[in-house]
């Protein structure tokens, strides 16, 4: 990793063990520590999570049918919404 870079993660238990700590401190890669489910850290969580209201309301009983719902739910998503999230 280049000089005065920095990796980005939250600080979420499965994301960031004793061992992936080490493992950075050898590669001497620097982490910037982050809080546990921030809404900064990444805007695609955000999306999914609006994704997720949009087809809970919907039913579906196997695999193919919860494809179809999350495909409909996905082309007719409000993109004036993310742009805002990414602004």
């Amino acid at each position: 990793m280049p000089l005065h870079h920095c990796f980005l993660q939250d600080n979420d238990p499965k994301h960031f063990s004793k061992y992936l700590k080490a493992w950075f401190r050898q590669q001497r890669i620097n982490v910037l520590e982050w809080l546990s489910h921030s809404p900064d850290s990444n805007l695609l969580e955000n999306l999914w999570e609006l994704l997720d209201k949009k087809i809970r309301t919907k039913p579906y009983g196997n695999k193919e049918e919860l494809f179809n719902v999350l495909k409909e739910a996905w082309l007719n998503f409000d993109l004036t919404i993310t742009m805002k999230m990414i602004q």
